[in-house]
Order: C-alpha cells, then sequence, then structure tokens
C-alpha cells in the first residue's frame, strides 16, 4: 500500500492512502473520508503557477471534471509528492 502525507497550502495536512485499486484522502479540514476507485479514477497534473504550485487533480472525469479532489503542492515539495502520483498513474 503506498501512502503520501503532505502539508496542503489550501487543505492543511493530508494523508493519501492507495491500494492499487482505491485511492483514498483523510484531511484535516474535514473529518470524512473521500475514495476514489481506480475504475473511475483520471488524474490530472497542472505545470506551476506563477508562484511554482502545481495542481494534482483526481477526478471522476476527464477535464477535472466530475466528483473528486486536487492537492496544491508548491515547487518545492513536488519530488516528494511525484513519486505518489506517478504511481498512482500508473495504475489507471
Amino acid at each position: 500500500m503506498l501512502e503520501l502525507s503532505h502539508a496542503d497550502d489550501i487543505l492543511g495536512q493530508v494523508i493519501l492512502t492507495f491500494d492499487g485499486r482505491v485511492l483514498e484522502k483523510f484531511s484535516e479540514r474535514s473529518a470524512e473520508a473521500e475514495r476514489m476507485i481506480v475504475g473511475l479514477l483520471h488524474l490530472e497534473v497542472t505545470e506551476p503557477d506563477r508562484k511554482g504550485r502545481r495542481e494534482v487533480w483526481f477526478t471522476c472525469r476527464p477535464k477535472r471534471r466530475g466528483g473528486g479532489f486536487r492537492l496544491t503542492v508548491a515547487d518545492e515539495e513536488w519530488a516528494g509528492v511525484e513519486p505518489f502520483v506517478r504511481d498512482v498513474g500508473a495504475a489507471l
């Protein structure tokens, strides 16, 4: 099982887990877990904005549509987040 702990600028502390079939997000902003099954999962990573932040979108439909969530990743944190994102993307 993969796990990522990330300090998101918007969501606060976030923990993502991925077992190859289900992606789960837990955050301090919400007491609820969010789950997405790989069969409905679409992944999009934006280029860094003018402040150097990327957005990683996990949605149920392409082009950021459908339910889901996003992470905001500062440029200096990308090296720690990218392997998790890459592994989830490889399972799609």
